[in-house]
């Protein structure tokens, strides 16, 4: 198969999975089946899934954000005579596409709900005009989602890109680059399979896991592990290398139920205070051997991709990227053609290359900004409804708290001890983003336990005698 063909079915592959997974995202396993009447075989064929809820509802076919990051990166790299490098110019595309709007409830101008991380970059990438070299880096992102190893794809099929970097646009923590690059360099190896059906699974668990420690090492003595100490983050003391570590036994044993509570494992011990139960979570340590997992074994792409998408979780990023690890391994003629032909976007990739000239990008840029306002005249009906019967309900009176809660020492009327949330409460003000989370996570077991606690006793006061 020539090198041009499975290119493009890397590409093929992210923007159909990412456009089936895009209805059900954040949706549970169970919630699908019920919305369907049975499992996801494809492309939704009802636009409106959620009637009450309208930012959830999508086009079909349509692809999210994450293939509007990688479409602007495969634009980028594309020589426009400005000087900048193929990433500034990647992000000044995205920053296009947001526009000057205020970020609404689903989009930031043509952007469809751009997540956390993207949305402080888009600001930060406007401020920083005229675009130098330094400009377009994450100074203090400490989100360990994996959403930015869809940027990275790119560089496995594109010259000039490099993954990690690829992935700083918007992300600085050691877990999602490491995990980046180890997405986009599976990517690479999989396009240079000569037998798709037969890969050495061993020898490149073996090659991701001595490439991602390499890269580890990088961040860790350079400029990223530098400016970790400067935020005062520290070095990490666990690695994301160690969560592939499993990942060639998994592959060989074939065992999903297996492979579940192994990569759960791995990433609770990479993040003890981080609660991760599903393996389609966006955490980086969890979502990224999965994907490989799926990606490596024994099922064909369309069984691959329909299995991560009627797993739920992050539907979109889990079956983009499946997919687009599937598309480099077999090429787009192993997907179902009713996929590619359902895809919006396909088509126009297709025609104009993956190295597009500056008329093709403005007309992508112009579809885009077409796709999302069309995608928003579908849930404004659903919007108006909504207020509808918000109007039509009568007004819940809130419960009334007091200004200062009893303190362990002021227990007030309470005839038992307060719940964690009072007595653990600390100012959070000053502390960084996961102790707040660490702070957070422990509030939440200490309750459960004072529940637990005051149930048993409830249960003994009732089993207890009564006096005579």
């Amino acid at each position: 198969m020539d090198a041009r063909d499975k290119a493009f079915g890397l590409v093929a592959g992210l923007l159909v999975g990412d456009a089936l997974g895009a209805p059900f995202q954040a949706v549970k396993a169970g919630h699908i089946q019920q919305l369907l009447g049975g499992r996801a075989e494809g492309f939704a064929r009802e636009a409106v899934l959620f009637p009450e809820r309208p930012e959830k509802n999508r086009l079909p076919g349509l692809h999210t954000v994450l293939g509007q990051e990688f479409l602007a990166v495969l634009a980028g790299a594309s020589d426009d005579g400005s000087g900048r490098s193929p990433l500034a110019r990647a992000a000044a595309q995205l920053a296009e596409l947001a526009g000057d709007e205020e970020a609404g409830p689903s989009t930031q101008g043509a952007m469809r709900a751009p997540g956390r991380p993207l949305r402080r970059a888009v600001a930060r990438w406007k401020a920083e005009y005229p675009w130098e070299t330094a400009d377009h880096f994450a100074p203090d992102e400490d989100s360990e989602g994996a959403s930015c190893a869809v940027r990275a794809l790119a560089a496995a099929v594109v010259p000039g890109v490099d993954a990690v970097e690829a992935a700083r646009l918007t992300h600085l923590r050691e877990a999602p680059l490491a995990a980046a690059w180890t997405i986009s360099e599976a990517a690479r190896l999989l396009l240079a399979l000569d037998n798709p059906k037969r890969p050495d699974a061993a020898g490149i668990a073996r090659h991701l896991v001595e490439g991602c420690r390499a890269i580890e090492d990088a961040l860790r003595e350079g400029e990223a592990g530098e400016r970790w100490r400067v935020l005062q983050w520290g070095t990490p003391v666990t690695r994301f290398s160690a969560c592939l570590e499993p990942l060639a036994s998994l592959v060989r044993e074939g065992d999903d139920a297996l492979a579940e509570r192994t990569v759960l494992h791995q990433a609770a011990a990479h993040a003890p205070t981080r609660e991760v139960a599903h393996v389609q979570h966006g955490f980086a340590p969890a979502l990224v051997p999965w994907v490989l997992y799926r990606a490596l074994g024994s099922l064909s792409p369309a069984s691959a991709i329909e299995d991560v998408l009627n797993r739920g979780g992050e539907c979109a990023l889990a079956t983009g990227l499946v997919g687009a690890l599937m598309g480099a391994r077999y090429g787009a003629e192993h997907l179902p053609p009713e996929w590619l032909a359902g895809c919006r976007a396909l088509g126009t990739v297709k025609a104009r290359g993956l190295s597009p000239s500056a008329a093709a990008i403005d007309a992508w840029l112009g579809e885009e900004r077409a796709w999302t306002a069309e995608e928003e005249r579908l849930r404004e009906p659903l919007r108006r409804e909504a207020e509808k019967r918000r109007a039509a309900e009568p007004a819940r009176k809130k419960p009334e708290r007091n200004a200062d809660p009893p303190t362990l020492h002021d227990q007030g009327s309470l005839p038992f001890a307060p719940p964690p949330q009072v007595w653990l409460e600390q100012r959070e003000v000053d502390l960084a983003p996961w102790e707040k989370r660490r702070l957070k996570a422990e509030r939440g077991r200490k309750r459960i336990d004072w529940k637990e606690t005051r149930r048993e006793k409830g249960r003994l006061d009732d089993e207890a005698p009564e006096a005579e």
